[in-house]
Formats: C-alpha cells, structure tokens, sequence
C-alpha cells in the first residue's frame, strides 16, 4: 500500500505527541498501570488519526489499466459548418466529410495503438449529453455518431457524464472533439470539478481533459441579428422596426415583416408584403416605420429570405446562405392601456349569462375592459399575460390549470407587477386544490388550517324549579307534596312522577329493632 498526504503540512501537530504523554501519565496517576497505558495510548492514537485526516492521507493504487473516453459534439452548429478537426501537427490533419466523421475517423486510428487492457467509451452531446459506448476494449468503429438529442451544446453535461462512465480501477482520461461554443453549462466548472484538488493531480487522482478542436467554415451564412423596436410607445404612434442582417458573402433576398403574425406590406405598390434586399459582407441595417393599430401588446416577427439559385454544377443553392434556421427574430412594443381584466370563468364556463357572469358585467358596467375565457384559455406565455392588468380566477380549482401556466402566472405577478385575484367558491382556494401549488405563495390568506383549533366558548345553565318556597306554596300548588306531583303530572311537567301512596307503617315496623339496639350497641362499644 503507498500512503500519500496531500496536505503534509498538518503532520507537524504529531509533535504534540510528546506532551501529551507526559500529561496523560501524570492525569491518570490514580489509575491501574495496565489502564493507564491504554488510556493514554488510546488518545494517541486518536489524535494521530485525526492529524492524517487534515493531512489527506489517501491510500494509492497503482494501476496500468487506462480507459478513455470521447465527448463528441453532435451540436446544430458542428453538423452545418464543421468541416474537420486538428490533433497534434499538421500532418494528423484530418479532412473528412463533416467534423463528426472526422472525430470517428480519429477515434479508429486511436484504438488501433491502444494496449490489451485498455478502455474507450463515447459520449455524444449537443444540448444534452448521452452514453454511446461505455468503456469497453471492443471496436468502436459501428457506433453511430449522427444522433440528435436536444438543442443547444452543453459541454459540462458530457464532461460530467464521461467522468461517471470511469471504472474505479482504471486511470482515466477525457477527449473533447468540440469548437467550444457552448450555449448551457459552465465547461470551465465542470473541467476543474473534473481536476479537483490540487493534491489529486499528483497523486494521479484527477481525470486530464485532452481536447481536439474541431475546424468549420463560415463562408456562405447570414444570420438575422436582432430586432429592435421601442419597448414601449403611446396609442397610435409610428415606430421604427429596426433590423439588423449580418452576412459573411453577397445575399440577395426577401425580407418579411409580420405583425401578429399578420403579414405587413412593405413592398408599396409593387406585387407582393416582402421588401427586397442586397446583403453585403458585413453588418446590414434595415428600417421598417409601421403605424401602431389598436390594441395593447404589439408583436413583430422579421424573417429574411434568400433567392433559391443555381450552383456552378447545377445544382440548386441559397444565394449567400447555408442555413435559414437563424434568419429569423422577434420584438415587441407594449401601448399603455385603460385597464383590460382577464376573467377565468370555472363557474359559468365561460358564458356571459351564466352565475359567474355578475362580476364581469359589474366590470362593463364601469367602462373597464373585460375578456370572459375557460380556465384553459389563460395564456400560457408572459408577453400575452402583459396584455392585461388584472388575471381574475373566479371559483377555478387548481387542476384546470396546467403546473406551466402556474408559473407563468407567478411571474406575471412578480416580475412584471400584474394582479392576480382568486374569488371564493366551491372549488376555489383551498376546497379547489390550491394549496401546495405555486400559486399559493402570492396569495394574500393561508390555506392550511391552523395547528391550534379555535372553539367558541359554551356556557350550560340548569333551572331547577322549587315547588316550595322558604314554606309557602308557590305558583298556586299547595303544600301537598302528593298533590302537587299529581298537578304537575297533569300539566306534563316533565321532572313530575305520579305520586305513590306511602307505607309508613311498614317502614315504623322494620326501623323499631335497629332503634332498640341502637343504645345496646353504644354501651358495648363503651365498654369495649
């Protein structure tokens, strides 16, 4: 076994060693030799354990087996423009059709050198990472790289998930076939996660991260830049639509303006709603001025459009373009309004006639604008939430709205300061499932029930009704307790019981004897 430390400095404090067996021998002088000694060599050996413990003490394996793995980027971006990558010099140049043929083509030529025992696994990432191969000492050459998982790259997920497919008994290292733009993910954490401490790397505990860059070439792109226009502007005002066209060649082409996905004419009077335009390499600016119609959330959408041609070997082509996935981009102007309420009706279904009609006439009434829709027909985006200043949900149980829409309405409240108002009903607050949901939280009263019950305070009066009074009759009965039993009978009274005739003369009879002995039984007890 090789013991390594990664922090040795903390071994100095085993020089208190020394002390404390002068003071434990003179602590425990009252003790037992034998007890004595194995007291004090039991808090050596405990302070001993945790001075190694600070040291980073590591037991070291050493092993020849070696496993590597491949993180080949499958993004958007490596499909259209890589063109192949570079390892080592120039001559291991490698030219290929695609940058992800070239990385399989790599990985053929890597394996055919490896030794015996040692391991490749592949792990294809865009947006998402996923296992190809596990580490195995098999060929590699019929595994499929041409897989689309998610959109976007994400470096640190296949980082993470190459360190995972690692055996514990094998040195392992990392092989990044990427061009580095990531869109998610921090590589950088990730690669000294990977690294770790600075004491793993001499010890042979942390995992290298090799990487292969891969080429792509730019030569025939336009990518819409941005759309700009003013976030905010007064009821029918003319704003300017500002677009902006990057282009690494000449394009020719059509660019489209769409409002509320409603095509604007910008051609004038020329045939077709497209403005025709001419790319130059560079940065492009183009102005749009459009009147402002009713209404308060304004969305635009431009999408440029290149002309179809034909290429040098006939075959057909985009002028100046590749791909036309990023020709596209959205803005949005907001007009302030006089107040629009949303109702989500889950009592009237939405109907104007209906039992949950009354606050949204009450609102018409008032001049304020009212939308009447199902629980289901709230928006599901923040831009269509803005439309409105107010989100009513009227007698609505948690279950019609989606856990998604939930959160969007949180954000609405949150972020950009609408009103949310839940009314009471059978199926609102608590009673309609509302409590866990994220809904909750911004809700002004709690819906669990509180942990000390409440219960008002009963008072008990007992009337005890006397048929005599300090020796009078009273209430018109008269001193007669039979008789008087007998009247309250007759009324119904109901503590009345009809009255008995009385045997007085038995009980005269059976009490005499235990009279008799009364004075019997006193003198004996005297004497006694």
């Amino acid at each position: 076994m090789n013991l390594r430390f990664e922090q040795p400095v903390w071994l100095w404090i085993l020089l208190a060693l020394v002390p404390l067996v002068v003071i434990g021998a003179a602590w425990f002088s009252a003790m037992s030799p034998a007890r004595r000694l194995s007291a004090v060599i039991t808090r050596l050996v405990l302070f001993a354990l945790i001075a190694a413990m600070l040291a980073g003490a590591a037991s070291v394996q050493k092993t020849d087996h070696l496993a590597i793995v491949a993180l080949v980027d499958v993004s958007g971006s490596v499909r259209r423009y890589g063109t192949s990558l570079t390892a080592g010099s120039s001559e291991d140049a490698l030219a290929h059709a695609g940058a992800i043929n070239a990385a399989r083509e790599y990985l053929r030529r890597a394996t055919l050198r490896r030794g015996p025992d040692d391991l490749v696994g592949i792990v294809a990432f865009d947006g998402r990472a996923a296992a190809v191969a596990v580490p195995t000492r098999g060929a590699l050459d019929d595994r499929d790289l041409d897989i689309r998982i998610a959109d976007g790259t994400n470096i640190a997920d296949a980082i993470r998930l190459g360190r995972a497919l690692i055996p514990p008994d094998a040195s392992g290292r990392l092989l990044l076939f990427s061009d580095g733009n990531q869109t998610a993910g921090d590589a950088l954490a990730a690669a000294a996660e990977a690294a770790g401490p600075p004491g793993l790397l001499a010890l042979g505990a942390s995992v290298p991260i090799d990487v292969a860059p891969l080429r792509y070439r730019l030569d025939q792109e336009v990518i819409l830049e941005s759309v700009d226009a003013p976030p905010a502007a007064t009821a029918g005002a003319t704003v300017n639509v500002r677009v902006v066209l990057s282009a690494t060649a000449p394009s020719h082409g059509t660019l489209q303006l769409l409002r509320e996905n409603t095509a604007v004419d910008l051609n004038g009077d020329q045939p077709g709603t497209g403005r025709r335009v001419s790319l130059k390499p560079g940065t492009n600016v183009e102005v749009v001025e459009l009147h402002l119609d009713a209404g308060r959330v304004h969305r635009f959408k431009a999408i440029y459009e290149p002309d179809v041609i034909a290429g040098p070997d006939g075959a057909t082509r985009l002028s100046g373009d590749t791909t036309t996935e990023n020709n596209r981009g959205e803005t949005f102007t907001i007009t302030p309004g006089t107040g629009s309420v949303l109702i989500a009706d889950g009592s009237a279904m939405a109907t104007t006639a209906g039992a949950g009609a009354t606050l949204a006439n009450a609102l018409r009434a008032s001049g304020i604008e009212v939308t009447v829709a199902a629980p289901e027909g709230i928006p599901a985006d923040l831009l269509s939430l803005e439309s409105f200043d107010v989100v009513v949900l009227q007698n609505v149980p948690a279950e019609s709205i989606p856990p998604r829409v939930q959160d969007q309405l949180v954000a609405y409240v949150r972020d950009l300061g609408g009103g949310l108002i839940m009314t009471g009903g059978p199926e609102s607050f608590g009673a309609g499932g509302w409590r866990g949901t994220p809904i909750e939280p911004i809700l002004p009263v709690r819906l669990d029930l509180p942990d000390k019950m409440l219960t008002p305070e009963i008072a008990i009066v007992f009337v005890l009704d006397k048929l005599r009074i300090h020796g009078q009759a009273s209430h018109g009965f008269g001193q007669n307790p039979a008789g008087n039993r007998q009247r309250l009978h007759r009324h119904g009274h109901p503590y009345a019981r009809p009255a008995r005739p009385r045997r007085r003369h038995h009980l005269q009879q059976r009490c005499r004897p235990a009279l008799a002995a009364g004075p019997q039984l006193r003198s004996q007890k005297a004497h006694r």
